[in-house]
């Protein structure tokens, strides 16, 4: 009985705390052919720091595999997280400023 206790107890203490694990919110991606989309980036003198297999969800919860990119201008601190579809749709997923290299 005591055991049953203690799983009881653990279930309902971690099912909330999965819950809050995952928050989704809606996001605006600005998107266009990747030939436009690399146009706008070069204005930030970025250069590709690595490439990625990536997975975008939309908000019907449909899944879509992309090659992501990832690329910093090292001397201003700026950077673009940039997804590019099998169609040649590239979406800038995020952009930002203040990058510099993690080191423990």
């Amino acid at each position: 009985m005591k055991w049953l206790s203690i799983i009881i107890v653990s279930i309902l203490t971690i099912q909330p705390l999965a819950a809050q694990e995952f928050k989704s919110f809606q996001t605006k991606q600005l998107c266009g052919p990747w030939k436009n989309v690399a146009v706008t980036l070069k204005e930030y003198n970025e250069d590709v720091l690595f490439t990625a297999d990536g997975q975008q969800i939309d908000l019907q919860n449909k899944s879509y595999n992309s090659g992501m990119i990832f690329q910093v201008n090292q001397e201003t601190g700026t950077w673009s997280l940039v997804s590019i579809y099998g169609d040649g749709t590239a979406c800038v997923v995020a952009t930002g400023n203040a990058f510099r290299p993690y080191s423990k």
